[in-house]
């Protein structure tokens, strides 16, 4: 008779109930195929005319603390295909050093325009600006695509606000 202590493997038998290095490899491997075919179709998935509206507030967000922090003033520019960001040094400068505040073109089924202010009269603003001070002007923006509509307010006290256009009417 055969003893083995306590712990210990013998050749025909399988003590512990994990899993062998071969078996985790392919496991792995199996995810990693998995990955690589789902993520490309992700990535590509086009932006709501909501996402677009989400993304501009939080930008709008940032250059209002950029323009306090800088000490200048920021500006945001929207025309036919894109919006970008400005900055003033004695004019308005694009701000291409900044990966977030750089010009975003437009997605081709979302459309986004200013809306005229409370006191601006019936035109909209061609440059909403972000002061370094830090008391913002009031601003309205409407994001539309694919059926529904957003809108980007910002008031006196600086917050932005993402609303749906939709549920309003």
């Amino acid at each position: 008779m055969q003893i083995s202590a306590p712990g210990s493997y013998s050749r025909g038998k399988r003590l512990g109930a994990g899993f062998t290095l071969v078996e985790i490899l392919l496991v792995l491997l199996i995810v990693g195929i998995l990955t690589s075919t789902v993520l490309p179709t992700l990535s590509k998935r086009h932006a709501s005319s909501k996402d677009e509206a989400e993304r501009l507030a939080v930008l709008i967000e940032h250059a209002q603390v950029m323009a306090a922090s800088l000490g200048s003033p920021i500006g945001l520019k929207i025309s036919t295909d894109q919006y970008e960001f400005v900055q003033w040094s004695g004019t308005w400068n694009a701000m291409e050093s900044d990966h977030l505040l750089r010009p975003h073109p437009f997605p081709a089924d979302i459309m986004i325009e200013p809306r005229p202010g409370p006191n601006s009269g019936n035109t909209a603003p061609q440059l909403i600006k972000f002061p370094s001070t830090g008391f913002p002007q009031t601003f309205s923006i409407r994001v539309s695509g694919g059926g529904h509509a957003w809108s980007v307010k910002g008031n006196l006290a600086g917050r932005v606000l993402v609303e749906n256009e939709d549920s309003a009417q």
